[in-house]
């Protein structure tokens, strides 16, 4: 919580067992008093939140019961003065868990040098066609947003972590839109519009998984940017959440992904046992042969729809590399002018951004490194190779989905196993709600401090050693307790 909203709720918490205990008549006013003060600083400073509401309602209650307390009341019969104790407790905990299980968290320091500039900006590609919003003949359009190393003491506003609208997935209510408005308190590390620090560095470009938005892994993307990288986030439109350009525009979700993504929830027990029966053929494949028939049977449950975004996110990427050569005028890479190393370009994502990282290394000489941050690989990858150096982080459950593109690399490359983890828990979910996803198993148990900063360490190791040529002890190793690492052809 934060910090006048955790002084809020203690204060409530102590009125509250004012009012069952009845103390002194001049306490109650007293607290009273503390209990409007923390209430009005709470509301100015750090503004509303709906899980604090239980906690406004109680602390409203109580200062009216507080002020309005007489010195003394009749002693009540022992079952309703314990009826009475058992209500305090349980308001109590009504009071102060809900702030906790829906924090306002806080995103990690980054480890690097630099301070960290931060913007968003539309890219319009007049070269094809929109594929999947509801006007087919206007341009494809995009958002970006940027992470990069700023000069010193520039200054500026904080960069918000994400739009509500953005966090608020319409398919599946983990987060309904009232709860994310919380969200836009999150303050991240990151500088809006700070000027560039000085220096040409090697650029990154980064997919969201399908569903997701443009901020998702922001404690990556801002670690990389403190570290020397120019960092780049594309919204794909239309298979995103919600995509939010700058001048107000939103580019919602595909109504015909919410329908196909609902109805395999709907049919969530046959599909889920089907997957399983696959999944375990995958398992048991020992031969690269065998996984590589295997992984066409568990790919063939996958929605047409879904599989067609794979070509359009390939041309999403390789259409924000194309400016990369031309930020040469105003608009939003212009600031980029003469700070770009475009010889020294990596692509990474997660789910199916990583899947996307992974089809355009195979097809674009641009990439020298790809990440697939545990995204089930589409395109023609599966029946190629890649010789660009490339990594894998795998959720514990999903190694097996992985071991067939593992087999076609031909380059360096890395398969991460994170232990304890599941897909979600490679995102920015474990964060909101740490407690519940962990609880329901969404996330998994390895706790989000450790699996952030195993994905940063293994970002920064990978993209150091091929994108800057810093050799990386951390890739020479085989693991620990909680990842385990293999490699091949380095």
């Amino acid at each position: 919580m934060r910090s006048l909203e955790t002084v809020l709720v203690a204060i409530i918490v102590l009125a509250l067992g004012a009012r069952v205990l009845r103390g002194s008549w001049m306490g109650s006013r007293l607290l009273g008093g503390l209990l409007a003060l923390a209430f009005g600083a709470h509301l100015v400073f750090e503004g509303v939140r709906l899980p604090i509401l239980p906690a406004y309602l109680a602390g409203l209650w109580c200062i009216g019961g507080l002020f309005g307390a007489a010195p003394a009341k009749p002693r009540r019969a022992g079952w309703r003065r314990a009826l009475g104790w058992v209500g305090g407790v349980v308001t109590m905990a009504l009071v102060a868990f809900p702030p906790a299980l829906f924090p306002i968290f806080r995103l990690p320091t980054p480890p690097g040098p630099f301070p960290i500039g931060g913007t968003i900006f539309s890219l319009a590609d007049e070269s094809r066609r929109e594929p999947f919003g509801p006007d087919s003949n206007a341009a494809r359009h995009l958002v970006v947003r940027a992470w990069y190393p700023a000069a010193p003491g520039t200054g500026g506003r904080p960069m918000r972590y994400a739009d509500p609208r953005e966090l608020a997935s319409p398919i599946i209510s983990l987060l309904p839109e009232a709860l994310t408005r919380q969200y836009r308190y999150v303050r991240t590390h990151t500088e809006y519009d700070a000027d560039l620090a000085d220096g040409v560095f090697p650029v990154l470009v980064f997919s969201h998984g399908y569903t997701s938005y443009l901020a998702q892994n922001t404690p990556q993307m801002e670690a990389l940017a403190s570290q020397g990288y120019l960092v780049f986030s594309i919204g794909h439109s239309h298979d995103a959440t919600a995509v939010i350009h700058p001048d107000g525009r939103v580019a919602t979700l595909d109504p015909e992904v919410i329908a196909s993504l609902r109805g395999m929830i709907a049919n969530q027990d046959s599909v889920m046992a089907v997957m399983g029966d696959r999944m375990a053929a995958l398992e048991r494949a020992k031969a690269p042969e065998e996984r590589q028939a295997a992984f066409r049977a568990f790919a063939e449950m996958n929605p047409p729809r879904i599989a067609r975004s794979a070509p359009v996110w390939a041309a999403d990427t390789r259409h924000l590399l194309d400016q990369f050569r031309r930020a040469d005028g105003p608009g939003g890479m212009g600031r980029f002018v003469g700070k770009l190393d475009t010889t020294r370009i990596g692509i990474f994502g997660m789910s199916f951004g990583g899947s996307n990282a992974g089809l355009v290394c195979s097809l674009d000489p641009r990439c020298k490194a790809g990440v697939n941050i545990d995204g089930q690989q589409f395109g023609d990858l599966i029946n190629g190779s890649l010789a660009t150096p490339f990594m894998i982080i795998a959720s514990d459950p999903t190694i097996a989905i992985h071991r067939p593109i593992y087999d076609r690399l031909v380059g360096p490359g890395y398969l991460i196993k994170l232990v304890g983890t599941q897909h979600m828990g490679l995102t920015d979910l474990p964060y909101l709600a740490p407690w519940v996803f962990r609880t329901i198993g969404l996330t998994g148990t390895m706790p989000v401090a450790r699996s952030e900063q195993l994905m940063t360490d293994y970002l920064t190791a990978f993209f150091d050693q091929y994108l800057k040529g810093k050799v990386s002890p951390l890739l020479a190793q085989t693991g620990s307790d909680d990842v385990v690492v293999e490699s091949k052809n380095r």
